[in-house]
């Protein structure tokens, strides 16, 4: 009686790719014997993400959730074993400010997309310069008033209430 190992999958989720930005996610199993030989046998990937030698690579040129990705698995003494994932492609800006553009010496809105736990922004104090003011945290929509007119740099990173993944944007 021989009894196959388990093969367990890692990651458990896929991190979110976003748009029109480079990815790769790599997917391991443990469990069996190596080497394992991985392919995908259901779903569909984004425009521009592929799957290869058990890696998902590319830049997604479409946003959206593509679920029933079926990823196989098989071991050196062909046990196989199938694990669905879902892949997450966000916008390319996590971001929107209103008024657009900004206007001088006046409040502009900032909002953030929905579904995070935690949000943390940052702006520069002057135009051209980085991100070094730390201000207002956990809330999705914050106000910033600007002085004067010119090239400020508005920073959020944003924290995955599933992976706990840190999801950041930079913007002038």
């Amino acid at each position: 009686l021989v009894i196959n190992p388990p093969l367990l999958f890692s990651p458990s989720q896929l991190s979110k790719a976003r748009l029109n930005q480079p990815y790769t996610q790599e997917i391991s199993v443990s469990g069996g014997s190596e080497p394992y030989v991985f392919s995908m046998t259901g779903g569909a990937l984004p425009t521009g993400i592929s799957f290869s030698e058990g890696t998902f690579s590319g830049t997604p040129t479409v946003e959206g959730v593509f679920g029933d990705i079926v990823i196989q698995a098989v071991d050196n003494n062909g046990v196989t074993k199938s694990y669905t994932y879902s892949l997450t492609v966000l916008p390319e800006h996590l971001f929107s400010w209103s008024p657009n553009p900004p206007v001088e010496d006046s409040f502009t809105t900032f909002t953030a997309l929905d579904g995070y736990i935690s949000y943390y922004w940052k702006y520069s104090n002057f135009p051209g310069n980085d991100c070094n003011i730390a201000s207002y945290f956990y809330i999705k929509q914050v106000d910033i008033f600007f002085d004067e007119g010119g090239d400020y740099q508005v920073c959020l990173s944003m924290r995955d209430p599933i992976t706990f993944d840190e999801i950041t944007d930079t913007q002038w």
